[in-house]
């Protein structure tokens, strides 16, 4: 039986530093990020504080990297590997260890989880890649990263979002509250016009809250169409007196005289 490990587990097993490890020095032409780093985008004050730091009294503590073809993954410290990039040195302190693809994907996002670094929706597409590399469920995420399955069902669902609104999370327009209270709808469009009537009248989550609710019930009191009226009024006749048998994907139009049948025929070649 797979006994998967917490985050807390990966953390005390990954990401401290055991005292028989070797730490070198490895040149930063050498060094690469991690594909799966599921930061997007870095404080650049931050970053350059960082740098100042390193200038002043070097990289306290090492990297994480896994040797590849000549070259070194980084697993954890890419905001250390950036900031000296900044400060224009030559190597980095690093420790390097075996991981499998697994392991790349985790620590990358518990690296980043437990200093709390993550926009939701950054963080919302690291487990999206868990689910996707690893074959994950949400529940097994869930158990990985030590939150609940509906949080991180909730998380998910923010991907669903028509990318003109994830742009506006992305730059702290909408909160994750915001954000998944919109994902509860499902007409893009309308999703889209609530986003910057948010951002217009700077409501809160609760209020955006109520306006979804009210969304809902308009549309659960919509009269739904019949597929008859939606063919006869796709064909311009509204009170149609013909038979329409829709089966599958088959329809039948039945006209009462020769006429009628041939002023729907001209209406179908014509394109109208």
């Amino acid at each position: 039986m797979d006994e998967r490990k917490t985050l807390l587990d990966l953390i005390n097993e990954n990401v401290t530093e055991p005292d028989n490890e070797q730490i070198i020095d490895l040149p930063l032409s050498k060094v690469k990020p991690n594909p799966y780093q599921p930061r997007k985008e870095f404080d650049k004050a931050a970053l350059n504080d960082l740098a100042s730091s390193i200038k002043e009294h070097g990289v306290i503590q090492p990297i994480i990297v896994k040797e590849n073809a000549g070259e070194f993954i980084i697993i954890a410290g890419e905001r250390r590997y950036r900031a000296s990039l900044l400060a224009e040195r030559e190597t980095i302190p690093a420790i390097v260890r075996s991981y499998e693809k697994s392991k790349m994907i985790e620590l990358a996002l518990i690296e980043n989880l437990q200093r709390q670094e993550l926009s939701a929706y950054e963080e919302a597409n690291a487990y999206a890649l868990m689910i996707k590399e690893l074959g994950y469920n949400q529940t097994d995420v869930a158990k990985h990263v030590g939150k609940s399955r509906s949080y991180i069902t909730n998380m998910l669902g923010i991907l669903t979002l028509p990318n003109e609104v994830l742009s506006m999370l992305q730059s702290g327009k909408l909160s994750f509250g915001h954000a998944r209270a919109l994902s509860k709808l499902s007409d893009g469009k309308r999703i889209i016009e609530l986003a910057h009537i948010i951002v217009m009248r700077n409501l809160s989550v609760r209020q955006i809250e109520e306006l979804v609710k009210n969304e809902d019930k308009k549309v659960a009191q919509q009269p739904r169409k019949t597929d008859k009226q939606i063919i006869s009024k796709s064909i311009g006749k509204n009170n149609l007196k013909i038979k329409i048998t829709v089966s599958h994907d088959k329809v039948t139009i039945k006209a009462k005289n020769h006429d009628e049948l041939q002023e729907i025929i001209n209406w179908l070649m014509e394109g109208k």
